[in-house]
């Protein structure tokens, strides 16, 4: 887990969160599972989450070189589960191809602490944001874990 507060240096911690999550496509043990900051900060990742992918994959990641693919169709499978039956909003992505494997960048914002995509490590290209108001809250948070 991340915890983004307003004392970092917001564009260069976005542009680390993201490398991290995205790498791979997201098929790393260390690849960050969700995101935690408060609502204002949200929506300030998003809209700069959106400018970094296109930096680090093009318009269209699929066609990208330097985007992976998921590993096997299982794990596909896995992840396609964990979009289609989550509470949240899919704000950045969303979109799976299963004959070439890919999952996009995605992010997901009001997903609730009980979905699916909070409940096991995600290993794949997806970024839920949990809104915390304070480090303090999250920390909680990880700890009731």
């Amino acid at each position: 887990p991340l915890y983004l507060d307003d004392t970092v240096d917001f564009d260069t911690a976005v542009k680390r969160i993201l490398w991290g999550k995205f790498q791979n496509a997201g098929q790393l043990c260390l690849s960050p599972d969700y995101l935690m900051c408060s609502e204002p900060l949200a929506k300030k990742f998003v809209e700069k989450a959106q400018t970094i992918i296109a930096d680090f994959f093009g318009e269209d990641p699929q066609k990208s070189d330097s985007f992976g693919r998921i590993i096997n169709a299982s794990h596909f499978k896995r992840l396609e589960r964990l979009l289609e039956t989550g509470h949240g909003k899919v704000v950045v992505g969303g979109i799976t191809d299963e004959a070439d494997l890919y999952v996009s960048p995605t992010i997901i914002v009001d997903v609730s602490r009980n979905d699916a995509v909070m409940q096991e490590e995600i290993f794949g290209p997806i970024l839920p944001i949990i809104i915390m108001d304070t480090a303090g809250d999250a920390v909680d948070f990880i700890n009731s874990r």
